[in-house]
């Protein structure tokens, strides 16, 4: 029996050390001896495959002739000729061919020493370079021992003895999956996907990576093992690095372990010469897919168990393998999940959970073909896990960034439009999302908010991960509704209904508006009033009360513009101010509404009730009085002049403890048809107002 030398360009991370110690497990009783150099050390960190040749040689066997980094490169690698002295090898095996070392050459000493013509052991030769060119090969050996059919014909033209020797697929016993999975501490009721190589763009695990991303809502997971020190090379992204699905497990001793128990191998590397993985793969009876490589596929086309990429579509592929149910999810008034499930037997646990509060709102049993949903409308950060046979086999986690999200507004009035604006603007910036928002009056802010995009009401709007309707909604009983907005917005800041709606901490904001300001139309200073509104139990109703009010600030100098929609003249409802006003700049009817803004831009102050142009003249900054006995002060902005009676001294606020009856024109729940009625208002006098007025305009009360 002979002595064999084998020398290896390294044993780090690869298929040549692999490729040696598979010819070793299967050759050794071959010989009397044997000894193993390794030319280089790459890394002292990568070294599964040589700390298992020198567990199987014997670490006295295995010599090491310096680092990849040495300074002293040349000595280091002539250490190799009294080795081969005093060991004498019958064969030296050159388990890569010096001309396709990855770095530079042995030193021409080393060279001639082993290549010498006198030389009395033979030498083998062998490479794992896909790519090699026999025109260029100069150290000619006595016998080649290739790893691939494929070198035979390229080195037709060297007249040495050639054979081919491939670590063989051999029929191993899968051991049982779910406890081998267990040992592994992965979950058995998922579908598991391996790769194993170095991960760098030759090896394309960018492809699983797409794959993995575009199937992450499935009970699959994704395994690379091998060292990841090129990832940042490969175009794989930072999103996809973090993918829950996906597990890089760096270099592993117990590759064999994965194998047994993996349901698929996919090695989708763009060119190889001959890869021992897919053996292994397949000595495990795995389904193997692989991208199309002529070096090397061909060989297993009568594997029914080998698939080409080419050739199948692998994402049906994989899912036909595992028959795993797909959940569909959305957020559209409230969350839903759907199951698609090919095997309608199968029942899952679905719950709702809110994640913030780790509260589940609502769980239900599910088959395939259903659908379940919360009937929560407003936002929460749902959680939504699935279960089967007591095993979460899903989980989805509320995530809008990117998405898409309509927010509707279920009111014309023009108060609720302006006091909900600003937090579709936070909700937008605080999920990073794309919304998309549906108002009646869209133009007064598109200019403003580019980042949204503006739809009609009842427009249809495609591919939703969430919408959210902000409203004042009540059931049939006239009660609140607070499965669609989460607080008692009758005991609320008006905008707090949209930000509770919308999941998002309140503090007053003013939306920005569309509006110019131009020159005021009148040169003189001057007040706009605004004193109806849609309920008689809106209004300032103490008798001739508006009509003071313009008296006395035409006596200090201020004209009065009236800018309601309801026109001056109109006996009905000039009637309910006490008759028609006078001594007033008349600026109602249908006169633009950008105009009315203007108006307002240009005004010393505003008066107005508890009504949409009160909420106008508070976003576009004018100074902001309102008279109001039917609300609490709490239902209003707080950047304003409010003026009430104390609930202490009189009735006072009904609508936060009453719905109004929008058809009752003299609705007044407490007093109506009494000499009661609308004392929350009647009692409030023209001098109150007077003095608020002046302290802010600074005018002397005295004529």
């Amino acid at each position: 029996m002979s002595k064999l030398l084998i020398i290896c360009p390294h044993l780090s991370t690869g298929g040549a050390p692999q490729y040696c110690l598979d010819y070793l497990k299967h050759h050794k009783q071959e010989y009397s001896e044997i000894k193993l150099i390794e030319f280089t050390e790459f890394s002292s960190e990568y070294v599964i495959q040589k700390n298992k040749i020198i567990q199987l040689l014997g670490e006295e066997n295995v010599f090491t002739l310096g680092e990849y980094h040495s300074k002293t490169f040349n000595k280091d690698k002539e250490k190799l000729i009294p080795i081969v002295e005093n060991y004498s090898p019958d064969v030296i095996w050159m388990n890569e061919m010096p001309e396709a070392y990855e770095y530079k050459l042995p030193p021409n000493t080393v060279m001639d020493f082993l290549y010498s013509l006198k030389r009395k052991h033979k030498i083998i030769e062998t490479t794992h370079f896909n790519a090699f060119d026999f025109s260029t090969k100069t150290f000619i050996p006595d016998e080649f021992l290739f790893c691939s059919p494929k070198h035979i014909n390229e080195s037709k033209h060297l007249n040495v003895p050639k054979k081919v020797w491939q670590t063989p697929i051999e029929n191993n016993i899968r051991p049982n999956r779910e406890d081998t999975l267990k040992n592994l501490n992965l979950d058995p009721s998922k579908y598991h996907i391996l790769n194993v190589g170095l991960i760098n763009s030759n090896k394309n695990q960018k492809y699983i990576f797409d794959l993995a991303e575009k199937t992450q809502n499935l009970p699959i997971e994704y395994h690379f093992i091998g060292n990841h020190c090129f990832i940042e090379d490969t175009g794989i992204s930072d999103t996809q690095k973090s993918l829950a699905n996906c597990k890089l497990w760096g270099e592993k001793d117990n590759v064999n372990q994965f194998m047994s128990c993996m349901d698929l191998y996919l090695f989708p590397s763009l060119k190889e010469l001959n890869p021992l993985t897919v053996k292994e793969a397949l000595s495990w009876d795995m389904d193997v897919v692989a991208n199309y490589d002529e070096n090397y596929t061909d060989q297993y086309k009568d594997y029914k168990n080998f698939n080409v990429i080419q050739e199948i579509d692998v994402e049906n592929f994989i899912k036909s393998k595992i028959l795993c149910p797909e959940f569909l999810v959305s957020f559209i008034n409230g969350p839903k999940i759907e199951i698609i499930d090919p095997n309608s037997n199968n029942e899952y646990l679905i719950k709702f959970i809110d994640n913030k509060t780790h509260h589940n709102h609502y769980e239900t049993i599910l088959k395939g073909g259903y659908w379940g949903a919360s009937d929560l409308k407003y936002f929460i950060d749902w959680k939504i896990e699935v279960y089967n046979n007591n095993n979460k086999i899903y989980e989805h986690n509320y995530n809008a960034k990117n998405k898409k999200i309509l927010i509707n507004f279920d009111s014309k009035a023009i108060g609720d439009t302006l006091a909900w604006f600003p937090y579709v603007e936070e909700f937008r910036k605080k999920h990073q999302c794309k919304v998309v928002v549906s108002t009646f009056h869209n133009s007064w802010f598109k200019n403003k908010y580019p980042d949204i995009d503006f739809v009609k009401p009842g427009e249809i709007v495609h591919n939703l991960y969430a919408q959210y309707n902000i409203g004042w909604f009540y059931n049939n009983d006239d009660s609140i509704n607070y499965k669609k907005v989460p607080i008692n917005f009758r005991l609320n800041v008006l905008g707090k209904t949209c930000s509770s709606t919308l999941g998002l901490e309140y503090k007053e904001l003013k939306p920005l508006l569309s509006f110019n300001k131009t020159s005021p139309i009148i040169k003189d200073p001057y007040i706009c009033i605004a004193p109806h509104a849609s309920a008689l139990a809106k209004y300032w109703n103490y008798s001739n009360g508006w009509q003071e009010l313009i008296d006395y600030f035409n006596s200090k100098g201020y004209k009065v513009m009236m800018i309601t929609g309801e026109p001056l003249g109109d006996d009905w409802h000039d009637s309910k101010l006490g008759g028609k006003l006078k001594n007033v700049i008349d600026r109602t009817g249908k006169i633009p509404f950008g105009d009315i803004a203007n108006d307002l831009m240009n005004a010393k102050a505003f008066i107005g009730v508890s009504s949409g142009l009160s909420w106008l003249s508070w976003a576009l900054g004018c100074n902001t009085t309102i008279i109001s006995g039917f609300t609490q002060p709490l239902t209003e902005m707080e950047d304003c002049n409010r003026i009430s009676t104390p609930l202490s001294e009189i009735c006072n606020g009904c609508f936060s403890y009453n719905k109004l009856d929008a058809g009752d024109w003299e609705w007044c729940p407490e007093h109506k048809d009494t000499f009661r009625q609308f004392e929350c208002t009647k009692s409030i006098l023209p001098s109150t107002v007077i003095e608020s007025l002046n302290q802010q305009l600074k005018i002397s009360w005295y004529l």
